[in-house]
């Protein structure tokens, strides 16, 4: 939904590898930012990822969030 544009913001925890890698590039191509919850490039092993298709948006949700990806 964030690839269509009708979200701005995707959140999650708990995801599996499986559960995002394939969407990626998808979410990529389309303009999307993809991180953990740190900021970081989402590995290969999933867990807690945050997914918006504008940078501000992003970095508003990784300021509250950061504290929490522990």
């Amino acid at each position: 939904m964030v690839a269509l544009g009708t979200l701005d913001l995707v959140v999650e925890t708990g995801l599996k590898a499986w559960d995002i890698e394939s969407a990626i590039p998808l979410l990529a191509g389309a303009g999307g930012m993809i991180t953990d919850w740190r900021g970081d490039a989402v590995g290969q092993s999933g867990g807690k990822v945050a997914i918006a298709g504008d940078r501000r948006v992003l970095d508003k949700a990784l300021a509250l969030l950061g504290p929490a990806a522990d």
